[in-house]
């Protein structure tokens, strides 16, 4: 049984979207006394709820009348127990959801999706709420850092452009997070094209893998790159936020290759959940491209093979303005 001393704001209060849930998460990582405990009234419910934190793991509390039991794993990442609390003077029985820190951008949303039920039946509850949830735990998904959204931003840039010329085979031929088997973004039989953003002026873009720009016999390889700018207004020609631009996507796609497109999001860790940690608002300022042959001035291939084996992973910074750009339109080529 744990002793927590509760600390509850005058009013409560009342937690309508994910930045506040986090945000009293994020005044027990600072606390020195790992017994804080918080009322945060998240939702009117007739049950009370508390949420806390340790430093090391979040776990929200439900009060509740069903039988004790020890904890369980109910899904990759997440426990589920109920035991009793003494809060104050009082002894509370509660239901009791504990993961690491590390997932809190995952158990924020979840905590958002499962009080918006009942809570009447907090067994059927929380396991309709793992139901939803089960991917986004399997997978451990977390928000994406600056880099990954910056990254995934490009790629839906250029799949919104051929979007905008009625190729919808280009859902299809985005690779860019099936990343086992796939070195470049885009992918048909006859054309492969790698998408780097970036805000640096003038552009340099990382080449992670040295075989991403490779020239490939029989097959046209391109490098397109965008130079990206992070804006204060979400107004004027080629600006958009991430979730903006995924909206813009949506509403080009019919049902089957919007099944596909929410599987690939998937796969690249994005999630609707997390939308309101993705505020950045970018302006594309330019799109150049260049052909990939044996005479672009990049890391040649060839003396991958010339390494140590010592040496087991070569990573290079390319200036892409050295390079023989030409600016790209959606019409430039089809992917």
């Amino acid at each position: 049984k744990r002793k927590l001393e509760p600390i509850i704001t005058e009013g409560g209060f009342h937690l309508s979207n994910l930045e506040k849930i986090s945000r009293i998460l994020r005044q027990f990582d600072k606390a020195t006394d790992t017994q804080l405990i918080h009322h945060p009234r998240i939702i009117e419910h007739r049950v009370r709820t508390w949420i806390t934190s340790d430093g090391i793991e979040d776990s929200f509390f439900i009060e509740t009348e069903i039988d004790a039991r020890g904890p369980t794993n109910i899904v990759r990442g997440l426990d589920y127990s109920v035991e009793y609390i003494t809060i104050g003077e009082s002894d509370v029985k509660v239901a009791v959801l504990r993961t690491n820190m590390d997932n809190r951008f995952t158990f924020a949303p979840f905590l958002i999706d499962l009080l918006e039920l009942g809570l009447h039946d907090i067994d059927a509850d929380i396991l309709t709420t793992v139901v939803k949830w089960k991917a986004q735990w399997e997978l451990s998904i977390g928000a994406l850092n600056d880099s990954q959204q910056l990254g995934l931003f490009g790629e839906l840039q250029i799949l919104n452009g051929q979007l905008q010329e009625g190729r919808t085979e280009i859902i299809d031929y985005w690779k860019g997070p099936l990343t086992k088997g796939n070195l470049h973004d885009f992918k048909n039989e006859n054309h492969r094209v790698e998408v780097k953003a970036t805000l640096h002026k003038p552009p340099r873009v990382r080449i992670s893998n040295l075989e991403q720009l490779a020239p490939i016999p029989g097959i046209d390889l391109h490098l397109v790159v965008l130079e990206i700018s992070v804006v204060c207004e979400d107004t004027g020609e080629n600006v958009f936020s991430l979730p903006d631009l995924i909206d813009s996507i949506r509403s080009k796609i019919d049902a089957k290759p919007s099944e596909m497109f929410e599987e690939k999001l998937r796969l690249a860790c994005y999630s609707d959940f997390h939308a309101t940690w993705y505020p950045q608002i970018y302006r594309v300022d330019c799109i150049n491209y260049c052909n990939i042959s044996e005479d672009t001035d990049i890391f040649p291939p060839g003396l991958a093979a010339q390494l140590p084996s010592s040496v087991v992973d070569v990573k290079y910074t390319l200036k892409t303005q050295l390079l023989d750009m030409k600016e790209y339109d959606h019409q430039t080529f089809d992917i």
